[in-house]
């Protein structure tokens, strides 16, 4: 294979959309398991005379705010739409929600997941705007603004999330993969391989960090380690 071909591979590879690869993250908010059904503390209650005052569990959403109960039973409801790939009956559910009870970060982002199925772009941004708003240290808000940003060719605003995300968590590879491909099209070169490198010290055989590099190393024309990085990838599909 030419090393034309390979670093036209690499490019075309490169330039794929993340919000089509990247994974959604749901977070799991069910309940403390072991908690006494209601009926059977009622009835003790009632032995007993006495009310019961056993309160109802605690559920904490990012940042380690406790989320109400009401909301934690829209979640739960939104979360198995989800599941089964009912999204625009999720997105429904989860816009009503936000009207019957208080805003709370992880409703804000179950909404901006529903509308992005929905292809409601600009309300999934708002949403996403609102849960760091409530919460500024909400990864999965920066590192989903960062991806947005990045699909609809503002690479500043793209690199501004990336960098916030990677100020979170300075080990996550696609956020510096993202910083990194945001370098690239802007032009900063020798920073974009910094980044890229950084992510293949992580992430060695991560197939998204290998061709981020290599296509970097296209661009200067450092034929022979984009090669071996290209011939890596296809030697595993």
């Amino acid at each position: 294979m030419s090393v034309a071909l390979l670093g036209a591979i690499a490019l075309r590879l490169a330039g794929h959309d993340p919000l089509r690869t990247a994974k959604n993250v749901v977070r799991e908010m069910l309940p403390r398991r072991g908690q006494r059904p209601r009926a059977k503390a009622e009835s003790g209650a009632a032995k007993t005379g006495e009310a019961s005052t056993k309160p109802a569990p605690i559920v904490l959403g990012p940042g380690g705010v406790e989320i109400p109960a009401d909301a934690q039973v829209l979640l739960a409801k939104a979360r198995k739409l989800e599941e089964k790939g009912e999204l625009r009956e999720a997105y429904f559910l989860c816009k009503d929600a936000l009207a019957q009870v208080e805003p709370n970060v992880d409703l804000h982002l179950a909404m901006a997941r529903a509308a992005l199925g929905v292809r409601e772009r600009e309300e999934a941004r708002d949403q996403l705007k609102m849960a760091i708003e409530l919460d500024p240290l909400c990864f999965e808000a920066v590192l989903v603004l960062a991806r947005m940003s990045f699909a609809e060719f503002e690479y500043n605003e793209a690199l501004s999330k990336a960098r916030m995300a990677l100020a979170l968590d300075a080990k996550h590879v696609e956020a510096r993969v993202l910083a990194c491909r945001c370098l690239r099209e802007l032009g900063q070169v020798e920073q974009a391989e910094e980044e890229a490198r950084k992510a293949y010290r992580t992430a060695p055989g991560d197939t998204s960090v290998e061709l981020a590099l290599a296509a970097i190393l296209t661009d200067r024309r450092c034929w022979q380690e984009a090669e071996e990085l290209i011939r890596a990838v296809l030697g595993r599909e």
